[in-house]
């Protein structure tokens, strides 16, 4: 009966790893009706004398047995991380996890009732936290302390958020007061609340809000990480990169690829905003952050000014004698009006179920994202349009150009209109 008991779970347990929605609560009913039966077995074995100050974990060895029998059932993750189920509260308290519960090291075989020697166990023995004690002070851990973060599927701990118009722009107003540009940037950097004050808006990406007030022009630098531009209000900024000065204007999608010299500078009457989004997390969590300034305020200009939207911005058209081919885009100026001529054209098209009508800023010569580690899209949701639900991996920040909508990310709806931030 054990044994047929056995195999009845571990194949529901597979099953239910493999189908976890359809099978949730016939695997959760299987399980509790295991568990009584497990605790009423166990119930009625002898039990033996604990002396005072010895851990009560020692077992017969038909409580070895059993324990033994059935390990696969408080070794599935699912329960062991939450040390929810009976068998899961039988093994080691471990002073330095409290989420995962595994069974210690063999102990030394014991004098049983009969004066005989009972076979050695896997249970914990009181030397069980001296060991522990001794990996952790030497910077060593036990598989079986992490294991748990081996999920059956991705955990992220940066959650949904959004940040208004109405919150950026009184932010923006008070910044142009507050904040000089000196060798830093008026940058307002957008921290995910669920990533405890780390610089990252999601696991991957760091975005942040710019200013640039009339006459100011923010000293150049280079940097490891690359960088976009979206511009949210204004026009007739400029981005120099590598000696190239390259317009914004409201909607532009403007590349800063990662260690180019870049400056930004503003010699029209208004304030220009734009979202910044770099791979600054990525970077830093492979450890290859490098930041210089260069030598003086600004780089020479030495190309034309929209040079490569002149050489490159013609759709599928690229020149013929430049046979050199970069993993970064040469088109550094996506400008919002080819853009919108783009979606438009599209918007009688059916789409995507999940995207509605989207397209992706590609590199022209290859076709391929526009920088190795950050990929853009714009998308049109037309009037009345309902997308239907997707999971992906990669994380995304949208900013909304026009309009205005909805979004529902685990089943909690986002209102959002221009200028937000999502």
């Amino acid at each position: 009966m054990a044994a047929y008991a056995s195999v009845a779970v571990l194949l529901l347990a597979g099953w239910a790893a493999l189908n976890p929605e359809p099978m949730s609560w016939a695997y959760i009913a299987a399980v509790a009706a295991f568990e009584i039966w497990l605790a009423r077995r166990m119930a009625a074995l002898p039990r033996s004398f604990v002396h005072e100050g010895e851990p009560p974990y020692h077992f017969s060895a038909d409580e070895a047995q059993l324990v033994g029998r059935y390990r696969f059932y408080f070794t599935y993750p699912a329960l062991a991380r939450e040390s929810a189920s009976v068998l899961a509260a039988i093994g080691p308290r471990c002073a330095c996890s409290k989420r995962t519960t595994l069974p210690g090291p063999r102990s030394a075989p014991r004098t049983s009732k009969m004066g005989g020697q009972e076979p050695a166990m896997n249970a914990p023995i009181r030397h069980a936290d001296a060991f522990h004690k001794l990996i952790h002070e030497n910077h060593m851990y036990g598989l079986w302390e992490i294991a748990s973060q081996m999920t059956p599927q991705p955990q992220p701990e940066a959650i949904p958020h959004l940040w208004t118009w109405s919150l950026v722009e009184r932010v923006v107003e008070q910044s142009c007061t507050a904040v000089p540009v000196g060798d830093e940037r008026r940058a307002m950097q957008l921290f995910n609340p669920g990533l405890k004050d780390q610089w990252a808006t999601t696991s991957t990406l760091i975005a942040a809000v710019q200013v640039l007030m009339p006459g100011e022009v923010a000293r150049s630098h280079r940097h490891s990480p690359s960088a976009i531009r979206f511009i949210m209000k204004g026009n007739g900024a400029y981005t120099a990169v590598e000696g190239e000065k390259v317009v914004m204007r409201e909607g532009d999608l403007v590349l800063t690829p990662n260690w180019q010299w870049h400056d930004h500078g503003n010699e029209t009457g208004e304030t220009v905003v734009w979202m910044d989004g770099l791979d600054v997390p990525l970077a830093k969590a492979l450890d290859c952050i490098f930041f210089e300034m260069y030598r003086e305020r600004q780089v020479p200009a030495t190309k034309p000014v929209n040079g490569s939207q002149a050489m490159y911005g013609h759709g599928r058209l690229s020149p013929t004698w430049m046979t050199q081919v970069s993993k970064i885009s040469p088109l550094l100026l996506y400008s919002w009006e080819q853009t919108t001529e783009a979606l438009h054209a599209l918007r009688d098209r059916d789409g995507s179920p999940y995207e509605g009508v989207a397209l992706e800023y590609t590199h022209p010569q290859t076709g391929g994202p526009v920088l190795p580690t950050l990929g853009c899209r714009v998308q049109l949701i037309r009037a009345g349009e309902r997308l239907q639900a997707r999971r992906v991996t990669g994380s995304a920040v949208f900013c909304v150009a026009q309009g205005k909508g909805r979004t529902v990310i685990d089943g909690r709806p986002y209102d959002w209109s221009k200028g937000d931030i999502l």
